[in-house]
């Protein structure tokens, strides 16, 4: 066995959200006299890697010459484990080795849409007759979820959805979405007091919004 046996291993982890990407890189330091002999080459390995449950691979690689980790296939999810933990070894020219862990946390990329708490919401509301234009109140709220971690909800009535879509309107308020009416509701109005049936949407908006 030659020179120095100890050895300190320094890692940089940069987030990824997708497959193929470089993780970061991990540096080791030798004591050894480079100039002799080669004890202070420096060998990577991954000696506890992380294993795909469905394919049985290894999802970490890492270049043996330059210590950086990339992700070995696709595709990596946050929403299902958002942290991997793997542990990597620096061998020297002399067989003596160096051990570190690894942290990998995934950052949240916006690929899940929306989905709306209800499929369906029935409610009955006051006419808006005889007292001036409508004033905005709001008559209905509607929530959605994301698996996403950052979003910004954007709520809106579909236009030509179904019977009486254009006397309403919606503003979305932090995660929520509040329906309004623009247009005076008359329930002596035969067509109005059948009721009105219309179709809302939901979308993410926090990409166009980094765009």
């Amino acid at each position: 066995m030659h020179g120095e046996a100890s050895r300190r291993l320094y890692m940089r982890v940069t987030t990824l959200a997708s497959s193929y990407l470089s993780v970061g890189v991990i540096a080791a330091w030798d004591a050894d006299d480079a100039s002799e002999g080669t004890n202070a080459k420096v060998i990577y390995s991954i000696e506890k890697n992380v294993i795909h449950e469905r394919t049985g691979e290894a999802i970490f690689r890492v270049n043996p010459q330059s210590g950086l980790i990339q992700t070995a296939l696709c595709c990596l999810d946050r929403e299902t484990t958002p942290e991997y933990h793997i542990q990597v070894v620096a061998t020297d020219g002399g067989g003596l080795k160096g051990t570190g862990t690894v942290v990998v946390r995934l950052a949240d990329v916006n690929d899940n849409s929306p989905r709306l708490a209800r499929q369906l919401w029935e409610l009955e509301v006051d006419e808006t007759w005889g007292k001036g234009p409508p004033n905005d109140t709001t008559i209905l709220e509607v929530s959605a979820a994301d698996r996403d971690t950052s979003n910004y909800f954007y709520y809106r009535v579909v236009e030509a959805s179904g019977w009486g879509w254009e006397h309403f309107s919606m503003r979305s308020v932090g995660a929520v979405g509040q329906l309004y009416a623009i247009k005076t509701l008359d329930y002596e109005n035969d067509t109005h007091r059948r009721g009105f049936k219309f179709m809302v949407q939901v979308t993410d908006r926090v990409s166009i919004l980094r765009g």
